[in-house]
């Protein structure tokens, strides 16, 4: 995913100071326009490359999913991206498996996309 914008939060600001010992790249607030999609993707057609998206955070090692993404991924059996284990979106490309991402709607602007996952945080 090509990120469009990105949103700071309280948990970047804890793990830059050292919370949890996390070294990878922060960041689990975003919007992106898909850029790629790996051909061994796995889940619903619901995307495709071009698309604009945000996406759900915690991921699960369980075989689902992008085959490239899993050799990638540097993680146990769980992990969020850029808060546990795995590399998040302060960077010009996240990685997230297909499962994990949702349309934005064109009435949204980035802006307002952005705010999906403190909202569904908020709302769990």
């Amino acid at each position: 995913l090509r990120v469009l914008q990105a949103g700071v939060c309280n948990t970047d600001v804890e793990l830059s100071r050292g919370y949890k010992g996390f070294e990878g790249t922060m960041g689990h607030e975003f919007v992106g326009i898909v850029d790629k999609i790996c051909p061994s993707a796995t889940g619903p057609p619901h995307v495709k490359e071009g698309d604009r998206v945000v996406s759900e955070i915690n991921l699960v090692k369980d075989g689902s999913g992008c085959r490239c993404y899993h050799e990638r991924a540097q993680h146990p059996e769980r992990a969020a991206l850029g808060i546990v284990n795995a590399d998040g979106c302060f960077a010009e490309y996240v990685i997230s498996p297909i499962i994990n991402l949702h349309l934005v709607p064109p009435s949204l602007s980035d802006d307002q996309a952005m705010f999906a996952e403190p909202l569904a945080a908020a709302c769990q």
